[in-house]
């Protein structure tokens, strides 16, 4: 499965973000996902690319992701953990 995404966040005196991304899902076990996202509201506009996978492990979904960073506020690392019960 393909899918993709766009989306704008916005403030009132600030400049629009936009995000655009696509997420691979391999079967039910593996996903894939990139985005890049333009930051306008944080002083000068730039550009973040980010990346994730996601393992499905039983009932355990395992997310990892890293973006570039953007501005000098360097890369951010995120973690992900979700359990389906049914």
């Amino acid at each position: 499965m393909v899918r993709a995404r766009y989306g704008l966040a916005f403030g009132h005196g600030f400049t629009a973000d936009h995000q655009v991304g696509a997420g691979f899902e391999l079967g039910r076990v593996v996903a894939l996902d990139v985005g890049v996202t333009r930051e306008g509201s944080y002083s000068v506009a730039g550009w973040r690319a980010a990346a994730g996978v996601r393992v499905t492990i039983g009932k355990y979904r395992i997310t990892l992701a890293r973006d570039a960073g953007v501005n000098d506020l360097g890369s951010a690392y995120r973690v992900g953990v979700d359990a389906r019960f049914r």
